[in-house]
């Protein structure tokens, strides 16, 4: 990894600066950010994820920008929900995202998690094409695709 990225797990303190990145990349896929629905759980970070066993985790470049994210929501003991991934399109290309994949899924075991779902929306190939790369299997398709990866 270059030295100039760190991952770490975010705060409530990285909140405007993680809603600035979602905000950035929603348009993207044609999307809007939606406060009151979709990103409400952006509100409370660590309650939504860090406090209920669960994870978010920032790749923060060496001047404290953060340029990507990745969550894990716990459904119940042994699932989890991977959620949040976001990768600002300057960087982009770096294999930021596998760093991220790969740190969410060391923390869904760390966490003692048995499966990691997720839900991405069919428009999104570069994203299911990686997931397929670290062994995620589609579920279920429709305008949305459901994808699961068992971990040992």
């Amino acid at each position: 990894m270059d030295k100039s990225f760190i991952i770490r797990t975010a705060t409530n303190r990285d909140r405007d600066k993680i809603i600035d990145l979602v905000k950035r990349t929603l348009p993207e896929f044609n999307y809007v950010y939606a406060p009151d629905t979709y990103e409400s759980d952006l509100a409370n970070i660590e309650a939504n994820y860090t406090r209920k066993g669960g994870t978010f985790e920032v790749i923060e470049t060496f001047d404290s920008d953060i340029i990507g994210t990745v969550a894990l929501q716990k459904a119940d003991n042994n699932t989890c929900w991977l959620k949040k991934m976001y990768i600002d399109s300057n960087y982009r290309g770096l294999k930021l995202g596998d760093l991220l994949l790969k740190k969410a899924l060391q923390k869904a075991v760390k966490l003692h998690f048995k499966e990691v779902c997720l839900q991405t929306a069919r428009s999104m190939s570069a994203a299911i094409n990686l997931f397929k790369k670290y062994g995620f299997v589609i579920k279920e398709e429709g305008d949305d695709i459901t994808m699961s990866k068992k971990l040992l």
